[in-house]
């Protein structure tokens, strides 16, 4: 019985191992992996020292403001 109970979890964690590996290899051709040269120039530091071709990002514009409305406290999460 200790033999059967061992066999069945070894071919259980192979299989699932086999089926992780399955899911998680990468099969779409029309990925783009970031790179970029050690002495590349336009390396952009927002972009985590990668050049990425053939994408948009957008930057968050605060505009300044003259007074706040409501002028509640504060709260940290961390207080609850």
């Amino acid at each position: 019985m200790l033999l059967n109970r061992t066999s069945l979890y070894k071919f259980l964690t192979l299989s699932a191992m086999a089926v992780l590996t399955a899911c998680s290899s990468n099969t779409n051709k029309n990925t783009v992996t970031p790179s970029s040269s050690p002495n590349a120039t336009d390396v952009d530091p927002q972009k985590f020292g990668a050049v990425y071709n053939g994408r948009n990002y957008q930057q968050a514009i605060f505009t300044p403001v003259p007074r706040v409305e409501n002028q509640s406290a504060v709260i940290n999460q961390g207080d609850f």
